[in-house]
């Protein structure tokens, strides 16, 4: 199991340097502090300002938060103040609540395949009041059916289809969809991160002809997951070929580097 450390003086510095991400750096800041108190084997809920978080573990708890509210992976500013938004993989519901939280009055449609993760996403919407976001338990894919799923229960965010990636404690089954059949008018964000199946997604879109009803794209691309073979650059050709032009960014340790490291590399792709 991972273990996601929070640290003394990195993070305040990060949360002092944050000037957008909702809601203020005092309380970001209470936040921290009630979660580096808290014990690692508590039972996971803490509150930032108006909203509660929760999560199956301190550590889902800790990284989720520092990752969307902190360093704001999902910081975009889109152009309109009620977005149409496309979560896919909604994990836990970090994402979506930060969504909401930016703007609350977007609509939100979750895909979340992990029964676990798919309860918690639904009870931060019950226990905070959203509306206008619906949740599907499904995972998105080239063609409807049903999949083994390998989940981690410590490590959500590691929960794929893939069983390497997932260092899983169990195997389930969970019903796949096709995104595209979801998709009948514009989306202004769609955000993917599903641990690997990114490419069967956008298979998808492109043979249904959806590409572009999608306004922008935030893809958490896993480049050589599993020691798959490197694909980035026929990835980043489907996006090019749909007309976006993108960002990237991506870190390597000095120690990994020829040696043809795993790596998340976001993209974030919009509209010229």
């Amino acid at each position: 199991m991972r273990t996601y450390a929070l640290r003394f003086p990195r993070d305040l510095w990060r949360i002092w340097q944050n000037r957008e991400s909702p809601p203020g750096r005092l309380a970001l800041l209470r936040c921290w502090s009630a979660l580096r108190l808290a014990r690692a084997d508590s039972a996971p809920a803490v509150r930032l300002g108006p909203w509660r978080m929760f999560a199956g573990s301190h550590n889902d708890l800790a990284f989720g938060f520092m990752e969307m509210f902190v360093k704001e992976e999902y910081g975009v500013a889109l152009p309109t103040a009620t977005p149409s938004i496309i979560d896919c993989g909604a994990n836990i519901g970090l994402a979506m609540l930060y969504f909401k939280a930016r703007y609350p009055g977007a609509k939100v449609l979750c895909f979340e395949p992990n029964p676990a993760g798919a309860d918690l996403v639904e009870r931060h919407i019950r226990e905070n009041n959203l509306r206008d976001v619906a949740v599907q338990r499904a995972a998105c894919g080239a063609a409807p059916g049903e999949a083994s799923f390998f989940v981690n229960a410590t490590d959500s965010i590691l929960s794929s289809f893939d069983r390497e990636r997932a260092k899983a404690d169990a195997e389930i089954k969970v019903p796949v969809v096709r995104l595209s059949e979801f998709i009948q008018a514009p989306v202004d964000l769609l955000k993917i991160d599903v641990e690997g199946a990114e490419w069967a997604i956008f298979e998808d879109l492109i043979a249904a002809g959806k590409m572009p009803l999608i306004r922008a794209l935030i893809v958490e691309y896993h480049h050589q997951i599993g020691g798959r073979p490197a694909e980035l650059g026929r990835f980043l050709a489907f996006i090019e070929a749909a007309g976006f032009r993108y960002e990237i960014t991506a870190e390597v340790a000095k120690r990994q580097r020829f040696k043809g490291a795993f790596q998340d590399v976001m993209i974030y792709a919009s509209r010229k």
